[in-house]
């Protein structure tokens, strides 16, 4: 019996929390708010600081570099794409 009551009594926490706005919401949305377009990532406002290349992108991250673009459609260096999302 107390089993169920702890039970029920998480689930209503929960949907206090869900129902007061603490749902995080997945995903990738363009929205606009104040007359202005936003990027919002899983639920959090974005703003897109991109470097171009392939090269150094450990020293573009630890400098707030959160993208990057490439001008070929193969990546010039086999392991880019793992070091990227490493990054």
């Amino acid at each position: 019996m107390k089993k169920k009551a702890f039970i029920l009594g998480l689930i209503t926490i929960m949907a206090l929390l869900a129902d007061a706005g603490f749902a995080h919401e997945m995903g990738v949305k363009i929205i606009e708010k104040d007359s202005r377009f936003h990027l919002m990532i899983d639920g959090v406002d974005t703003y897109i600081k991109g470097v171009g290349g392939t090269n150094r992108l450990d020293m573009a991250a630890a400098n707030g570099a959160n993208a990057f673009r490439t001008w070929v459609a193969v990546l010039r260096t086999p392991d880019a794409t793992l070091h990227a999302q490493r990054n």
